[in-house]
Parts: C-alpha cells; structure tokens; sequence
C-alpha cells in the first residue's frame, strides 16, 4: 500500500503544479457547483476501499 500512495503523492504534486488543471479534492460538489465552474473537461473521482476479503477481478471466491 505505500507504493501506492507514493504513486498518488507524485501525481497530486506533479497536477498541483500545472496551471492548466484545478484541483477540488474531497469536496461536495452538486450539478450546479461543476457546471458553475465552466470547465473544459470534468474527472470525478467517487473514492473507494479496498476489498479485505480476497476477491478481486481476478478471484471471484473470498479466500478463507
């Protein structure tokens, strides 16, 4: 796992320095917000976890 936060790290600063993208990080935002924005292009990012019971793409059985 912290490889994996190693790779959004660097991603994350390496956005934060671009001045052609804004960044709205665990925030709330409805239709009306987004579209007030008036921006190019949207990425939304609902979050997620990981699965702690061994299934996966690959293994559709939980492992014991």
């Amino acid at each position: 796992m912290s490889s994996w936060r190693r790779i959004v790290d660097y991603r994350l600063n390496y956005l934060n320095k671009s001045n052609a993208v804004d960044l709205y990080l665990q925030s709330k935002m409805t239709a009306r917000d987004i579209a007030q924005i008036k921006a190019d292009n949207v990425i939304l990012a609902t979050g997620s976890t990981w699965r702690r019971d061994g299934v996966g793409s690959t293994n559709f059985v939980p492992r014991a």
